[in-house]
């Protein structure tokens, strides 16, 4: 303060904000644009420091990860060249069927699609749905050129592929909904097959008319990368491939593909189970002690019913005897009643559209249930 009054100066008594500083209300010009120089000076010295420190940074993160990766190749060398063919070969395997399938097809192959909802009827089943397999007979004639065939149907098939000396057959591809086998095929050439049942990743496909033939187009599209160059429809599971030609007659599907163990179908297995002693035909006490156990009797509504469906329930009732698998194909017009008695296992298998009676839990399974 005592410089100000000695030199004729007025003390600055108060402050203004001026731009964040505090500025003397008396203070000169040149004053202030010395204060303002000084604090960019300041500023700029200090992001100079922080750009010094963060390269800083940098350079030590840099030399602690090559060290870091360094030590991760010594731990954990390259895969060799045998070891890589082997993990990818268990890749495409696992993850993508249809990706190996593609593989092994040439690139100048013709496509050729043939099927229908289902073929002409078996006596037995391929697989737990229940339902009699169908058969398809596929033949094709087509020399001088590559050939692949996607063959689709809806319900569980058996595909028979014969093929003429001089027809270069270099894949099969079989889809549809339910499980779909293929015999007569060389081994060597490729087979892929991809069903809606097996969870296919695929996907799958059937032929058909509009819709479903369109789709059929997309999925194999998707697959092979092209659109067969004609459909075929098959007439009673009969599919011919260029020019007829006969064949030979070969053992049935059911040996060959190693079905002679499962249950006939229908009304064979029906028969096939009587003769081997597990079933044999009701007779009306087997029915009313049935009634009877569980009550049913006792109701002016069953006991009318009784007498006028008796002599129906008759003609396709049952009784187990022995443990069974029931015979696959118990739909519609082909559903019967099975009286299981006292002591004897509760059947296996899909009843389709058949009625259980049950002598040991006095219970009721299946479309009769509530008549």
């Amino acid at each position: 303060m005592g410089y100000f009054w000695k030199n004729g100066l007025k003390p600055p008594i108060l402050f203004l904000k001026q731009s964040n500083l505090f500025v003397p209300r008396q203070t000169k010009p040149s004053q202030i644009s010395f204060v303002r120089k000084l604090l960019g000076i300041s500023v700029t010295l200090l992001l100079f420091v922080n750009v010094l420190h963060a390269a800083y940074l940098g350079i030590v993160a840099s030399i602690e990860g090559r060290q870091t990766r360094d030590e991760q190749v010594l731990l954990n060398p390259p895969l060799s060249e045998t070891q890589h063919k082997q993990l990818k070969h268990a890749v495409h395997n696992l993850v993508n069927a249809c990706t190996v399938f593609v593989q092994k097809l040439p690139t100048d192959y013709v496509l050729y699609a043939g099927g229908s909802h289902q073929g002409h009827e078996l006596n037995y089943s391929i697989d737990q749905s229940g339902d009699v397999a169908t058969e398809f007979t596929v033949k094709i004639n087509i020399p001088n050129q590559p050939v692949v065939l996607a063959l689709g149907a809806y319900d569980a098939s058996v595909w028979r592929i014969y093929k003429t000396a001089n027809t270069d057959l270099v894949g099969v591809l079989v889809s549809g909904y339910e499980s779909q086998k293929v015999i007569g095929l060389d081994p060597k050439i490729p087979l892929l097959t991809a069903t809606y049942e097996e969870k296919s990743p695929c996907g799958y496909f059937y032929i058909g008319d509009g819709r479903i033939l369109d789709q059929a187009d997309k999925t194999l599209n998707a697959i092979l990368g092209k659109s067969p160059q004609l459909y075929y429809q098959a007439a009673d599971g009969q599919i011919v491939f260029g020019e007829p030609f006969e064949i030979s007659e070969f053992p049935s599907s059911r040996e060959i593909i190693g079905e002679v163990n499962a249950p006939l179908a229908g009304q064979l297995g029906i028969n096939a189970l009587i003769e081997a002693g597990a079933l044999r035909p009701a007779t009306v006490r087997d029915l009313n002690d049935y009634y009877e156990a569980t009550g049913l009797v006792n109701t002016k509504k069953r006991i009318n019913g009784l007498v006028s469906k008796t002599s129906v329930d008759l003609i396709k009732s049952y009784v187990v005897l022995k443990s069974i698998t029931i015979p696959a194909g118990l739909f519609g017009k082909n559903a019967v009643i099975f009286i299981v008695a006292k002591g004897v296992l509760y059947p296996l298998g899909n009843p389709g559209h058949s009625t259980i009676y049950d002598m040991n839990s006095l219970s009721c399974a299946g479309v009769w249930c509530e008549r």
